[in-house]
């Protein structure tokens, strides 16, 4: 296999002041939470789970001027439904979401 180093079109040795500004945001961001389903059929006993709400995150990106969709933790795929109603999902890459804010402490 070819070493990742080779495969990295350019690497940026820091986060700008924007990314850092916008880590910060998603830090406070991240929540404890359970799931409905969990909660409806095991009450309090359903396990609490962490993590962050992908809409905020991509609106932290936003108020910083920043497009989510150009960094790798944000994903977001949108389809059609068969009803014609358009649809979208998104998702966060948690490795690459905690390596940038781990990055701003």
């Amino acid at each position: 296999f070819p070493h990742r180093m080779k495969m990295k079109n350019k690497i940026f040795s820091d986060l700008d002041e924007t990314e850092k500004k916008v880590a910060v945001k998603a830090k406070a961001l991240l929540k404890k939470y359970r799931w409905k389903s969990a909660v409806e059929t095991k009450g309090d006993d359903a396990r609490i789970h962490f993590g962050i709400i992908a809409q905020d995150l991509k609106q932290a990106f936003e108020s910083e001027g920043l497009d989510a969709h150009r960094y790798g933790m944000f994903c977001s795929n949108t389809w059609t439904d068969k009803d014609g109603i358009e649809q979208t999902k998104m998702g966060v890459r948690y490795s690459e979401l905690l390596a940038f804010i781990i990055s701003t402490l």
